[in-house]
């Protein structure tokens, strides 16, 4: 477990501040839940996170190792750390557009 988030964290790490401040604003609204909502993977929240800045007016982009990192530090454990893409345990009901 250790080395795969040690390799997450690396990437994380290569974001600027600003990105980071924002990503980690944009979890920050996420609702949690109980159980793991297979519905939506890292990679999905990712392209929400992506998608909703742009709306914003400034387009982060971060990859899925990035996002993963932001949503495990962020309090978010993971279904399968292992997997390619996570699934968390967040509710269905969201507002991804911040």
């Amino acid at each position: 477990m250790n080395n795969v988030l040690d390799t997450l964290k690396l990437e994380y790490e290569k974001l600027g501040e600003e990105t980071k401040y924002a990503l980690n604003k944009w979890i920050s609204y996420l609702n949690k839940d109980t159980t793991y909502n297979y519905n939506h993977t890292s990679y999905g929240l990712k392209s929400y996170f992506e998608t909703a800045s742009d709306m914003l007016g400034k387009l982060y982009c971060v990859s899925n190792a990035q996002f993963k990192y932001a949503m495990y530090i962020n309090g978010f454990e993971p279904d399968e750390i292992t997997d390619d893409s996570w699934c968390f345990k967040i509710s269905e009901k969201q507002n991804f557009n911040w």
